[in-house]
């Protein structure tokens, strides 16, 4: 919710970097354990993840109770969709395939009420406490707070980076470095030098902007570099394979005490 939002954008005006995970598996128990974990914040995946708002809700629940930031991706960039997700509670909101500025700007439209946008207003949802917290003051503060983020997933987004990081209520422009690569003519190559030019570039320009520059990434070693460049907001993997590193992890520490035990 509001509140939430501001524990990112505190640490954003600190001059920090958060990081947290994208989780796609239907499991609110697992938002809990990344949040006792220590992560800054989750991302609710409903473009990737195999549940729908129902079950968002409940994971959105589960962030709140555990004092962490909950973002959700949501499955498209559609005013309804956006609408529904900070309803049942987001902090903010992550649209993906966003490659215009006209495409960032109805993102942005979609995800504050008036006058800075047009977000359907309904003080009966969870995000207004169920009508307890209705009233002027409410749309007002959650409209400020809420986070306003959109993935760059294609080289038309690039060409008109200027105009997108002008525009007035957006506050994270995230990057896809697969996507990007593959838009740069090397697919998959998230490492090779064009890439990193190009991210570092959107950073510059970023920085005279006051937006934030995000970028999903896979570990903490490859993070650094991303966070040295300029990044202050790290989508830190993806919980299917966290929990699959960490699990193989714990297989191989078995095999090995029980291949060493005495015949």
């Amino acid at each position: 919710m509001h509140a939430d939002a501001h524990k990112i954008r505190e640490k954003w005006a600190a001059g920090e970097a958060v990081a947290g995970p994208f989780v796609q598996l239907p499991a609110p128990g697992l938002v809990e354990i990344f949040a006792l974990a220590g992560y800054d914040f989750v991302v609710v995946d409903l473009e990737h993840g195999a549940f729908g708002i129902e079950v968002a809700e409940n994971m959105m629940r589960a962030a709140h109770g555990r004092g962490i930031p909950a973002m959700s991706r949501v499955l498209a960039n559609r005013p309804e969709l956006i609408c529904a997700v900070l309803n049942v509670g987001a902090a903010g909101v992550l649209v993906p395939h966003v490659d215009t500025p006209d495409e960032a700007r109805a993102a942005v439209r979609a995800a504050r009420f008036a006058p800075r946008g047009a977000r359907g207003l309904c003080p009966f949802v969870r995000s207004a406490d169920y009508s307890a917290a209705k009233g002027p003051d409410y749309y007002a503060e959650a409209s400020e707070a809420v986070i306003v983020g959109i993935l760059l997933e294609g080289r038309s987004a690039y060409e008109s980076i200027d105009e997108i990081l002008a525009i007035d209520g957006l506050d994270v422009v995230m990057i896809a470095p697969y996507d990007l690569s593959q838009s740069l003519g090397v697919p998959g190559e998230v490492d090779h030098p064009s890439v990193r030019e190009t991210f570092q570039d959107v950073c510059a320009r970023a920085a005279t902007t006051g937006k934030t520059v995000g970028i999903f990434t896979e570990g903490a070693e490859k993070a650094a570099e991303w966070v040295r460049l300029g990044a202050r907001m790290i989508g830190a993997d993806v919980d299917s394979q966290i929990l699959w590193h960490a699990a193989r992890a714990e297989v191989e520490q078995f095999r090995a005490i029980l291949a060493a035990a005495p015949a």
